[in-house]
Order: structure tokens, then sequence, then C-alpha cells
């Protein structure tokens, strides 16, 4: 007998149809895949830019609250708290000025001696072009921020003086209605900013200083 042999099926591909259906899929899914990298790649630039907005801002409060903390400092404040032998009042302090102007623009300016032993004024202010600045005697004003990175939107300072009495401060008493008294001095400072290239992403920082010297007025009597 001759054998049998069998034919092989015949092969066949892909048709249009389920080509079509293929790529379109392999395309939603690279879609899918390229959307959330890119969705990534912004938030994390979101991230940093908050983070710098954050870092810029810290610095320039660091820094205004350390110099605030320091105004009025006078080496000789001791001097300041002891009448003279023929009861005259004790000296002022010469670098007690402390002033906070809010027309047209904020300007919080303050004195106190410095370790080389001039007298110098300081003030801190908004710049036009966005920026804190810092100004120290006639000297031409300092950014203290960057103004290629953040726009300061806000820069708020509220002084706030407590006279508080000193009964013991008068061996024998005082009735007088300028009797001996301490100034206290509280500074309420709040600082806001936003980044340029992203205005939606802000920031605002709050912070309390109280100078070291405070101011005595008032005389026994």
């Amino acid at each position: 007998m001759r054998p049998i042999h069998s034919q092989p099926a015949p092969q066949r591909g892909l048709s249009l149809v389920e080509l079509m259906i293929g790529l379109a899929l392999g395309l939603f899914i690279v879609a899918g895949a390229l959307g959330i990298h890119f969705q990534h790649l912004t938030t994390t630039a979101e991230l940093r830019l908050q983070a710098q907005l954050n870092h810029e801002m810290r610095a320039a409060m660091d820094l205004v609250t350390r110099d605030l903390r320091r105004a009025g400092h006078w080496p000789a404040a001791v001097s300041g708290t002891l009448a003279g032998g023929d009861g005259s009042p004790p000296p002022r302090n010469p670098f007690s000025t402390l002033s906070v102007m809010k027309d047209p623009r904020l300007d919080v300016a303050y004195q106190y001696q410095p370790p080389d032993d001039v007298r110098t004024a300081f003030r801190f202010q908004i710049g036009a072009n966005g920026s804190l600045q810092m100004k120290i005697g006639d000297g031409v004003p300092q950014p203290l921020t960057d103004t290629t990175l953040m726009e300061v939107t806000g820069f708020d300072v509220n002084l706030v003086s407590t006279p508080v009495a000193l009964p013991d401060a008068c061996p024998s008493g005082c009735t007088g209605g300028n009797c001996p008294r301490m100034i206290v001095n509280v500074l309420d400072i709040t600082l806001s900013g936003r980044v340029k290239r992203k205005p939606e992403i802000t920031r605002t920082l709050r912070s309390q200083v109280r100078p070291r010297n405070e101011v005595l007025e008032g005389v026994c009597a």
C-alpha cells in the first residue's frame, strides 16, 4: 500500500484589522506611560521650586530675625539704669530708636552699636524689583532674596510696645506721673513670597522677635 501523507494546515498571519487593533493598543499603553512620566517630571520640578522658595525665604527671615534682635544693643546699657549722684536721670540709650513705617512702603529702621563702635543705622524694606532689601547707613540697599527665583509679595512688621512699671527702682518710692518704667518691644514679622515662573507656588513665614535691650524711661520723683 502507498503511505498516506497528511497535508500541513495552511498558515495564516494577522489580518489588517487585527494588526490595527494591536497597534492601537500599543500606542494607548505608550501614551499612558509617557503621561505618567511627564506628570512625574512636572511634580518633581514643582517640588524643587517649592524647596528653593522655602530655602530662600527661611534664609531671609533668619537674617531679619537675628538682626532685629540686636536692635538697641548698647554695651554701656548698665549705665542707663543708674541715676546721677545729684538725682539726675540716667543717660538714655542712644541706640534705642526703633520705628516701623508703612506708608508708602514698609520701612523698618533701627540702630545698634556694632563691634567697630561706629554708629550706624539699619533698615529693611521691599525694593521696586520685588526683593527684600537691607540698607546699612547711607549705602545702597542690598537684596536679601534672589529676584530671578522669587518675588516678595508681602513684608509686614508690627511693633507692640508694652510699658512695665519698676516700683522698686526708687529707694524711697515714686509718686509722680513719670516713674521709672521699662518699655518692652515685640516685633511680629510676616514674610510672603511666590515663585516668579509659577506664581501659584507661594509661601508665608511668620516670626516674633523681642529685642534684647529694653528702653528705660522715667525718673524717681
